[in-house]
């Protein structure tokens, strides 16, 4: 609630005041580096394409041979697809899923011995890793986009401190108010009346007399976009 009055007021002084957009370099762009661009376009998720764990043993299959099917899952060398089960953010910012092969096809798989790390001796399923690491965006500098806003918020802060007069007219003379017919508990109830019928009974009387605010402190061309009666300059600078 407090951002979105202080974006109402931001919107109300650019109205009194409109200013261009300025345009701050928050950080510079990153050196160029000597590294061939990989051919295919990156994809829009915010991360460069996949990278497959490196090898882990000799004489046992890697993560190379374990390649990316185009419905997200991997595909091991018999034939059986990895599911992913587990996605780590890296304190480098990378994104680490894990695949895991089902126990009902690895554990009677005959390539078990070169899958696994003791071979067949271990009862767990494959596991292979795939990491994907965030685009790099240095190409340009970073530039932020906004109005400059120190005068309106100073001119908040004054108003902060204005004075505010309320005037109440003498109320009018009340006419004889007729006998109000007996209701029923359930006409008496206000969560049984109508819209309507709450805001007769909750409105202003006409007899009750004139409300008026003096606010003082406000620019004219602020009173006047807001629709007020703007009285004389010897009234208000007090």
């Amino acid at each position: 609630m407090s951002q979105w009055t202080w974006n109402i007021r931001l919107e109300l002084g650019h109205q009194l005041a409109p200013e261009p957009v300025r345009t701050t370099e928050f950080a510079p762009a990153l050196p160029s580096q000597n590294e061939p661009t990989p051919p295919a376009s990156p994809p829009t998720s915010g991360y460069a394409p996949p990278a497959i764990a490196m090898p882990w043993k000799a004489g046992r299959f890697t993560g190379t041979d374990f390649p990316l099917q185009p419905d997200g899952t991997l595909r091991c060398p018999a034939g059986s697809a990895l599911l992913p089960h587990e996605h780590r953010r890296e304190a480098n910012g990378s994104l680490r899923v894990v695949y895991g092969a089902s126990i009902r096809s690895c554990r009677p798989c005959p390539l078990r011995e070169q899958c696994q790390w003791n071979g067949s001796a271990t009862d767990k399923l494959r596991q292979v890793s795939v990491l994907l690491h965030p685009l790099a965006v240095g190409s340009s500098p970073l530039l932020w986009r906004d109005w400059h806003r120190r005068h309106q918020r100073r001119a908040c802060l004054r108003l902060h401190r204005q004075r505010l007069e309320v005037q109440i007219e003498p109320a009018l003379k009340r006419t004889a108010a007729s006998s109000s017919p007996t209701i029923s508990r359930a006409e008496r109830a206000h969560y049984r009346l109508s819209w309507d019928e709450r805001l007769a009974r909750n409105a202003r009387k006409d007899q009750a007399g004139l409300l008026t605010f003096k606010l003082f402190g406000i620019p004219e061309r602020f009173a006047n976009w807001l629709g007020l009666s703007v009285v004389g300059r010897e009234q208000t600078s007090g």
